[in-house]
């Protein structure tokens, strides 16, 4: 039987998974999952490397102030369906080459990777959490 309710839902979140927020000011968050505690899901952006915390039950997090940003910024899980195999992998590779790399050459996109930017928003936004 399907869950319907979204506390059910963000609690089915494991380590691995691949999500979709948004900042409050509207930024697209590709959020992978590093960690899952009782109370919190540990994410960090995919193409930013960006680390930051949502609350399990609600799905709100806080992207906390920094150098760059002198104030903190409120985010929100909008979206925890699955992304198809293809483009699963790929957002793995993307995280893995993001956190890695260094040689300017090596970190632009490749046609796979440009797919899956174009691809996910689109998914992810067909397919929200429940409010």
């Amino acid at each position: 039987m399907p869950i319907h309710n979204r506390k059910d839902i963000l609690g089915r979140i494991v380590g691995g998974d691949i999500f979709y927020a948004t900042s409050d000011d509207g930024l697209p968050l590709i959020c992978l999952v590093e960690l899952v505690t009782s109370t919190t899901i540990m994410v960090r952006t995919i193409t930013t490397q960006l680390k930051f915390e949502f609350d399990r039950e609600t799905g709100v997090g806080e992207w906390p102030a920094s150098d760059i940003r002198p104030k903190a910024i409120s985010c929100r899980i909008k979206s925890v369906a699955p992304l198809p195999i293809q483009i699963h992998d790929v957002f793995i590779g993307l995280d893995r080459k993001s956190r890695l790399e260094n040689e300017m050459d090596r970190i632009k996109l490749n046609d796979a990777e440009k797919d899956a930017l174009f691809f996910y928003r689109g998914h992810y936004e067909a397919n929200p959490l429940p409010a």
